[in-house]
């Protein structure tokens, strides 16, 4: 079981990195966002609170220290949740460079997706433009991007360590986002598709063969199928409905 450090020298160490990773992509003309640096909106204050979200690659590093630092070759269970798709979205210039036109990216830049502004749209007292919803968009594909950067950092440290052909992999997202579908932003207020049809992608050589399954499933089973891929009985009455 994988348990970061909560307090001493190494907690600072994390916090610091992870604030830095924030920060480092932060853009002097975005005006989006409450913790861009141009906003001139209303909750700025929200700053302290995502300090620490952008942070993909700290944890990777992180989870690199743990193994560095174990004194067995038992199995072991890790999970790294990693934040940058959810708002505030602040992807790096590289993946807003590499995705996005010279006119939706600073269109992205200049775009209000505070959360009172996103309320204010849903409830009809605001509207985009379909290119600002293209804009949008665009950022969450960047901030995409960027995540992709930080699971192929793992995989690819993990093959290094000659552990990645032993490891079950699971790549999932516990929810998926409005972007202006069904007039909707974030994730709290409904339940249209764009935000139940998750990413679900597993990865166990030399016992899942390559496939893609059609019928859908949940991640709600999740729990069971890790508890039976690694030979262990769930508890006895736990309270779940989860199958393998």
């Amino acid at each position: 079981h994988t348990t970061f450090p909560r307090q001493g020298a190494k907690k600072g160490r994390y916090t610091q990195a992870a604030r830095a990773s924030t920060r480092s992509k932060l853009i002097a003309e975005d005006a989006s966002t409450e913790v861009s640096p141009a906003f001139g909106g209303s909750n700025a204050d929200k700053w302290e609170k995502a300090a620490f979200k952008d942070a993909g690659p700290v944890i990777v590093g992180g989870f690199g220290d743990w193994l560095d630092e174990r004194e067995s070759d038992a199995p072991f269970f890790a999970y790294l949740n990693m934040m940058e798709a959810h708002t505030p979205r602040i992807p790096t210039a590289a993946s807003r460079n590499a995705l996005l036109d010279d006119e939706t990216r600073e269109l992205g830049l200049r775009t209000d997706v505070s959360l009172f502004k996103e309320n204010t749209f849903i409830v009809g007292k605001h509207d985009y433009s379909t290119e600002e919803l293209a804009a949008i968009r665009g950022v969450y594909d960047a901030t995409l991007l960027d995540l992709d950067k930080a699971t192929a950092t793992l995989l690819d440290d993990l093959k290094k360590r000659d552990l990645l052909d032993n490891t079950l992999v699971i790549l999932v997202s516990d929810h998926g986002e409005s972007l202006g579908e069904h007039r909707m932003m974030e994730h709290r207020w409904a339940i249209h598709e764009p935000l139940l049809n998750v990413p679900l992608v597993v990865r166990w050589p030399g016992v899942l063969e390559p496939s893609r399954i059609e019928a859908p499933v949940s991640t709600i089973d999740l729990y069971a199928t890790v508890l039976d891929a690694a030979g262990i009985t769930p508890p006895v009455n736990d309270g779940t409905r989860s199958r393998s």
